[in-house]
């Protein structure tokens, strides 16, 4: 059985940076307690193939594939988290974080106007502010299995409204066909 658009598949997968071979995201507990990322949700990662919930190079590696085999993608820049952008590294005046009393270093993430961006440098009463994606610019892997099909409609809509609107534990009935 292999995957096409638009199916709903339940996937396991690892991400990695190509350039230092770290993990920066996974859905499988004993890989996440290697970084000391904390998995919240344990329950089956469903995405809708096509439909833009993962990054597109994952999104398109999901397509065609046998159900129960594992893949190993990788994927340039462009179809991740995009290429490093020059307008999205700013700078600000000191001045601006002294009139709030927020203290400030090198490293430090900071939320201006909406945007997250981390602090790169400090000098001269300026400081400069990288807003691109912490992940812009790099290559990356991602290791995948496809564990089944998933043909439920109540999980098509659960897995929508957790990934889309971030609506998790939702109890969904369908009566009727509605």
């Amino acid at each position: 059985m292999t995957t096409k658009k638009h199916d709903f598949v339940e996937v396991e997968f690892v991400g990695r940076n190509l350039g230092n071979n770290e993990i920066f995201d996974t859905n499988i507990p004993a890989e996440a307690k290697k970084i000391e990322l904390e998995i919240t949700n344990n329950k089956p990662f469903i995405i809708s193939i096509g439909r833009g919930m993962v990054v597109k190079g994952f999104d398109e590696a999901l397509e065609d594939k046998e159900v129960g085999k594992k893949y190993t993608v990788k994927i340039g820049p462009e179809k991740a988290f995009g290429k490093k952008s020059a307008q999205l590294i700013q700078m600000i005046s000191a001045s601006k974080f002294k009139e709030q009393k927020v203290p400030v270093a090198a490293g430090m993430q900071v939320n201006i106007d909406g945007k997250i961006g981390i602090i790169k440098s400090i000098s001269g009463g300026r400081i400069i502010i990288d807003f691109n994606h912490p992940l812009a610019g790099l290559d990356l892997a991602y290791n995948i299995k496809i564990h089944k099909k998933i043909d439920d409609d109540a999980q098509k809509i659960k897995a929508i409204f957790e990934v889309d609107l971030g609506i998790k534990d939702t109890n969904i009935t369908i009566k009727d066909g509605i």
